[in-house]
């Protein structure tokens, strides 16, 4: 609802864009016909899912081809997916682009150039887009993925001035000797690429990198600067992300066409630096590319987005996710490796594989034990005091209940099923989305207690609205899959409509 929920970027804008056609085609190929042994194959998705805590989509190319195609019910396919951190590795790719093109010399070019009030810094004058980009500023920052009220990101996007928040940091470190996470350098860095191209960021994107991809539905979230997040408010699809995973292992060319040079491809996804104790993997870090446990390297995101390439095998593995605990690793270490140990192996195991996908449309239904006469609050609206409000009603049908919610000011109406299965939603303007829509099923349910639970079909968290009831009055408390406890409590009581 209303706070507490800085660090969850919110939607603002849409943007569909017109691109020309691209080879990736619909058809998925079997794994076998791609040599690939799909009893392994198979074992190694069905293992991620089951130790992976929130799925929702695994999209595995191999040799140019889909060969894996699937979105964890209740998700809907081809929907764009926050990827979080993996917009930074789209911001190297737009890096290189605007290198290849002149906008930029090199990534040895000193960061002054575009905030001139650093020349005259000891440290700071030293810092180049180099130590942007690899993440060695030596700037003190705390960003350790709790990103909560002390996390340096988090403030420096709270503040007023971002860019001068970032810069006031102290230096710790001599630019380039020590890595250290910091999502806001990347944030700088799309800001210093909107400079030096002389246009909006998306604008960029869009003409040099996602159209001549393909990649036909794109959002970004702009900062309070007025310029896009390159550091982690990019929305792709599943498709959207395999693409530009496409594009790195083919050495920066798609349809014949060079969109980046094979040598900013190189450059930026071979090791430069040791991450021992890195935030999103311990293997080492390029010009923001993450290197894999085995072998390849990869974009990757907070909650378990990422864009794994193994350019020895052609082949590129997409997942999108709600993973906040050790399963966050889970795309890398089991889908990955277990993919890996299935190649060069072709055989046909058509059963496992029907198996597999059948897991991706399981429905987790419930038996609420509850007698609707019993159910004190059944058929009265409470008004809580944030000014949301609720009522659930017996329907014209023995298998829903009648939900009407106001939230954020925007109401909605939906037919919720009784046995916990999801219903899609309309939540309207809500917390910035222009239209959210939404999978809704009820979570718990008892004579006194009834639990929402709600997916965003764009986001990777779970909300969870936790409603008690006590006579005339009413507490809701809100809970947000990454966050151990709650976030919001208010009191609410029964209203006349």
């Amino acid at each position: 609802m209303k706070k507490y929920m800085l660090f969850i970027l919110l939607l603002t804008t849409i943007l569909i864009t017109t691109a020309v056609s691209f080879d990736l085609k619909e058809t998925v190929y079997s794994p076998s016909e791609l040599g690939i042994n799909e009893t392994k194959f198979a074992k190694a998705v069905t293992d991620f899912l089951r130790y992976s805590s929130d799925v929702h989509d695994v999209l595995v190319i191999k040799d140019d081809k889909i060969i894996f195609n699937a979105t964890k019910y209740p998700y809907i396919e081809d929907t764009p997916h926050g990827m979080m951190s993996c917009t930074k590795s789209v911001a190297s790719l737009l890096t290189g682009i605007a290198i290849d093109e002149g906008y930029i010399d090199s990534i040895h070019e000193p960061l002054y150039r575009w905030f001139p009030e650093l020349k005259n810094d000891a440290d700071k004058s030293k810092l180049t887009l180099y130590h942007l980009l690899s993440m060695t500023t030596g700037l003190d920052w705390n960003e350790d993925g709790a990103y909560d009220e002390t996390d340096s990101y988090m403030e420096m996007q709270a503040s007023p001035n971002p860019v001068n928040y970032f810069f006031s940091r102290r230096s710790t470190f001599t630019p380039g000797s020590h890595f250290e996470y910091n999502s806001g350098a990347t944030a700088i860095l799309g800001i210093i690429l909107e400079k030096a191209v002389g246009m909006d960021l998306l604008t960029y994107a869009e003409s040099r990198l996602f159209a001549p991809l393909g990649i036909q539905k794109v959002f970004w979230l702009k900062m309070s600067t007025g310029t896009r997040n390159a550091a982690s408010s990019l929305y792709l699809t599943p498709r959207g992300m395999g693409l530009i995973g496409l594009l790195t292992v083919n050495n920066g060319t798609v349809n014949d066409q060079q969109i980046v040079s094979s040598d900013w491809i190189r450059q930026s996804t071979e090791k430069i630096l040791e991450t021992r104790n890195g935030l999103a993997g311990s293997y080492g870090y390029g010009l923001s590319w993450w290197m894999n446990s085995r072998e390849g390297y990869s974009a990757r995101g907070y909650g378990g987005q990422f864009i794994l390439c193994y350019p020895k095998h052609n082949l590129v593995i997409v997942t999108t996710g709600g993973l906040f605990g050790n399963d966050f690793f889970n795309p890398d270490t089991v889908l990955g490796n277990g993919i890996l140990d299935s190649l060069n192996d072709p055989i046909e195991d058509q059963n496992a594989m029907e198996r597999c996908y059948a897991l991706f449309s399981e429905k987790d239904t419930k038996t609420f034990r509850v007698s609707p006469s019993n159910m004190i609050f059944l058929d009265k609206t409470y008004q809580f005091e944030d000014g949301s409000r609720f009522k659930l009603s017996k329907s014209d049908s023995d298998d829903v209940f009648d939900l009407k919610m106001a939230i954020n000011d925007n109401t909605f109406s939906v037919k919720i099923p009784k046995d916990g299965t999801y219903v899609p939603a309309d939540l309207g303007n809500f917390g910035g989305y222009e239209k959210n829509l939404a999978m809704l099923a009820i979570g718990n349910l008892s004579n006194r207690r009834f639990e929402l639970v709600i997916r965003r079909l764009h986001s990777m968290y779970i909300y969870k609205y936790d409603l008690r009831f006590f006579a005339e009055r009413a507490t809701w408390t809100s809970y947000v899959s990454c966050f151990r406890n709650s976030f919001e409590q208010f009191s609410g009581k029964i209203i006349d409509e």
